[in-house]
């Protein structure tokens, strides 16, 4: 795991150019369909499920506090949206 950390793989800088080309494209098609605000929104909270995500994936502990944050931005975003 430590060579991973001191080297750039090549696979792995395609895979981030390509996830975030279709972070772009998704994000461009949400804004020609809705409104800017509700769309702004929307990638927050997707964006903070995300990361929760990847980290419960990758075993990551995250503290009482970091998911009580997950959940406010998620809960402001809903709320917002209404």
């Amino acid at each position: 795991m430590k060579q991973a950390a001191d080297t750039i793989s090549v696979t792995i800088l395609i895979a981030i150019a390509v996830v975030l080309a279709a972070t772009v494209a998704a994000e461009i098609v949400v804004i020609r369909h809705v409104g800017l605000g509700l769309a702004y929104i929307a990638i927050i909270a997707t964006e903070t499920l995300l990361i929760l995500l990847f980290a419960f994936l990758v075993g990551d502990a995250l503290t009482p506090r970091e998911m009580l944050g997950g959940a406010l931005v998620v809960t402001g975003a809903v709320i917002v949206s209404f």
